[in-house]
């Protein structure tokens, strides 16, 4: 059985990959409908963070704690109209 997962913050459904972090399997489309889910709004958010930091940032670096509050659920791009 495998769970749904849903990334508020990159608006990514998947499903986990079970080698220890945090990776998974990302879906473009429902699975029991067959419609597309909404785009994943993941290279927005690392070119919002770069701008923010300063410099280039990846999925597992700790310094994306210190951004924002919004930037830590989907309040950043529902804000920005994505």
């Amino acid at each position: 059985q495998q769970p749904l997962i849903y990334s508020p913050v990159f608006r990514e459904f998947g499903m986990p990959v079970f080698d220890g972090g945090p990776a998974m399997t990302t879906l473009r489309f429902d699975p029991w409908t067959g419609k597309p889910l909404p785009e994943s709004v993941r290279d927005a958010f690392f070119d919002e963070a770069e701008k923010i930091l300063g410099h280039e940032v990846g999925v597992l670096d700790e310094e994306l704690e210190t951004l924002p509050a919004s930037y830590q659920s989907e309040a950043w791009w529902i804000k920005k109209g994505l």
